[in-house]
Formats: structure tokens, sequence, C-alpha cells
């Protein structure tokens, strides 16, 4: 390895990605702590076939050029067009520890960002601000165990799993979520939409959910929009139920990459399968043993992004209260757990 190479920490879903044969990822979004890569095309072809690296700063990195928008996920559906975890078939060894396809979106996280399910994790020797002047448009050279981007060198170590609400026992928190009354409401721009999904999901109807669940795609500002967060909530309530509705709500959902932002997309494709931040698995977690919410996991998964953290714990208590009979439970306030 490399004097000058940092070692980082990818997770178990875009390991085999950065292990596997060298190839350029272009910069989808970009935050002060993470930036979000979209894996396409081999070495030694430049992007598209066009063009020659752009010197910006102290590194070369590949610029926009021409030729099409690379899709969030170019090998097929973003979401899910096999069975789900859980559902035995003949090929799900083969695919289960990458599910999600060699060009499917990962970041690179700072030591105090957000480890989204498809994280490579930075150390802190990468310093408080490795991203300065990254945009979007960038491109980084991924594969071998390396990660090679401007001045920026980086190097594979050991991987991390994320979590994933079927693999733990938080089965029992779904009826006190059901109660509560979240500190935050909704934006009003997507509140009426989440009320006539509900009922959509609440009737059974798979071909009622499109419309009301389409509505939510996309709705509010940032790389995740206020209505996808609310989606990625209402999908790990249902993973961790096996709920009925979980595979037509996920196909209604199919075309996310074609509606919302690459980043999002890619969120709701990893809760399509259950994979979530560690904040929404400590909340489930700590509330499943105290029977309670408890204030600190409950403040944890409020401080993700502006609103990300509010907007997905109202989906998963909005999939709770479908899951549990809420006639059954008075609404709790959301310092019930201090």
């Amino acid at each position: 390895m490399s004097p000058a190479a940092l070692t980082c920490s990818p997770s178990t879903l875009v390991a085999p990605l950065i292990h596997g044969r060298r190839r350029h990822a272009r910069v989808v979004g970009a935050t002060r702590a993470a930036v979000y890569l979209l894996p396409y095309g081999d070495e030694p072809s430049p992007p598209y076939g066009r063009g020659a690296p752009r010197s910006y700063g102290k590194g070369s990195l590949f610029p926009y050029g021409p030729g099409p928008r690379p899709a969030a996920n170019p090998g097929g559906d973003p979401l899910h067009t096999g069975p789900l975890d859980g559902e035995s078939t003949p090929v799900q060894e083969k695919t289960s520890s990458s599910p999600y396809g060699p060009n499917s979106l990962f970041a690179l996280v700072t030591c105090t960002g957000v480890r989204v399910p498809a994280a490579v994790l930075l150390s802190p020797a990468a310093g408080g601000n490795p991203f300065a002047g990254i945009t979007p448009g960038a491109v980084a050279r991924v594969g071998g165990g390396r990660i090679e981007w401007g001045p920026l060198r980086l190097a594979a170590g050991v991987s991390w799993a994320p979590p994933r609400v079927q693999d733990i026992p938080v089965a029992a928190a779904l009826p006190v979520l059901a109660r509560l009354s979240p500190p935050r409401r909704l934006p009003a721009s997507i509140a009426p939409f989440t009320g006539r999904l509900i009922e959509a999901l609440r009737s059974g109807t798979p071909q009622a959910l499109r419309d009301p669940a389409l509505a939510l795609l996309g709705r509010g500002p940032g790389l995740t929009p206020s209505g996808d967060d609310y989606l990625c909530g209402l999908l790990l309530a249902a993973q961790v139920a096996r709920a009925s509705w979980l595979r037509p709500l996920s196909a209604a959902l199919a075309d996310a990459h074609n509606r919302t932002t690459f980043v999002s997309a890619s969120l709701l494709t990893h809760a399509v399968r259950g994979h979530c931040i560690p904040q929404a698995a400590d909340l489930l977690r700590a509330t499943t043993e105290a029977g309670s919410v408890p204030a600190a996991p409950l403040a944890g998964l409020l401080s993700v992004g502006h609103s990300s953290g509010s907007d997905l714990l109202h989906g998963l208590c909005g999939g709770a209260r479908l899951l549990t009979s809420e006639r059954e439970f008075p609404t709790v306030d959301a310092g019930a757990g201090r």
C-alpha cells in the first residue's frame, strides 16, 4: 500500500465494487461530510469515450462531458426485481452479498457523517474537510481495493456490515411506534400525500398504491427529499413485520431512479431490502428493549439531516400504525421514554 494512501472501511454492500475491476465513478451529490458516486465504464476508456482529464486544483478529475446522463442503476431496476430477502431461490446465495449490482451508487463518508448502507468510511486521518472543492461531475477511479480521486488516495481495509431491520428482533417496537407522535410535523408539501398512501395501503388494493406513492417520490428539496425519507421509513416498518404490502409498494416505487435523486433512489433500494442507517436501527432496538421510546436514540435519529431523520420517523410510525391496531393504543408524546 502506498504510504500516501489512507485506509478506508467499505460496507459489505460496496466492498465487491471496491475490490473489483477498475472503473470510473462520477460524483452525483456532495455535502461537507459525504460525496455520492455512481460507477460506470471500465478503464482505460475515458467517460463516454471523449475528452481528457481536466485539472481541478491538485488532482485530475473528469468533468461532465458529452453523452447521456448515467442511470441510477444501468443494469436494471434500482429497487427490486427479484425475490425479497427471506424468500429462497436457486441464485439467492450468489447475489445476496451484493444485491445492488456493480453500477449502484455508493458514498464516501467522513467519520462525522451519516453511515448510509453503501458507505465507504474515511478514517479521521482524512481530516475535517476532505471533500473541499469537489462538485457534481467530478470522477474518481475505483477498483483493485483502492479509490483514487484527485489528491485523495484510499485503500480498502476491514469492511463493516450495515444494519438490517429483519436481522434485529425489533418487532416489539412497532406497537410503541404506532402510538408515537413525532415531535416535528411532516412538511406541508408531503403530508396530504402520505395520508393518501396510508389509505391506499389500508385498502389492500395494489393498483391503488401507484399514484400516491409516485406523488411522494422526489417531493421536497435536497439530496433526499422528504417524500423519499418518509417512504424509506414506511418500507423499513414493512420489512420488520414482513407486511403483505411490502412487495406491491416496492413495485410501485420501481421507477424511483427516474423520479428522484440518485441518492434517494439508492436509499430506497436499501430500505426495500431492510438496510438502514444506524440511527434508525438504534431507535428500533432501544424501543424494543425499553418498551417505550428512549430520548437518546430518538434524538439521534432526529439529528440526521435537516429533516431526513424526522421524515423517516414519520414513515416508521405510519407503517407501525398500519401493522398494529391503532385503536388499542392511545397516542403518546415523543418524550415518553425520557
